[in-house]
């Protein structure tokens, strides 16, 4: 999987993912620090990656499966969106791990290869 991390993500998270095989980029990285969400969205959405953030509210409407003007703008961005408290993230992601993989794998099997999640502090939910 490709990874886009928002600024607002502790870089604990990345290396826990560069660490079971996947690619990991930060904005800082790839882009500029405080470079806006639509571009962030943009980046993902040319490269197939999944941004990784703290910011759901505004990523959820830039990347929904029900995008609220009726058309998706970003047909191949993904999200997982970090609910739960940012001293937590990468110890949730670890403990997802195995269950955020295999529903990534599903979604590519799917028309809508989008990968879009949700991690709160006692839960995870997959918008399918």
């Amino acid at each position: 999987m490709l990874f886009l991390l928002d600024e607002n993500v502790d870089v604990e998270v990345g290396r826990f993912l560069v660490a079971r095989g996947h690619t990991v980029h930060s904005v800082v990285q790839v882009l500029m620090p405080g470079t806006q969400d639509v571009m962030l969205a943009q980046w993902a959405d040319l490269r197939d990656a999944v941004i990784v953030t703290h910011n759901a509210k505004d990523f959820k409407v830039l990347i929904s499966r029900v995008p609220r003007e009726g058309r998706a703008v970003f047909r191949s961005a993904g999200r997982l969106s970090l609910r739960c408290k940012e001293s937590r993230a990468a110890a949730r992601v670890a403990e997802l791990i195995e269950s955020i993989e295999f529903e990534y794998a599903q979604t590519q099997k799917r028309k809508d290869r989008r990968f879009i999640a949700e991690i709160g502090d006692t839960k995870f939910n997959v918008i399918r």
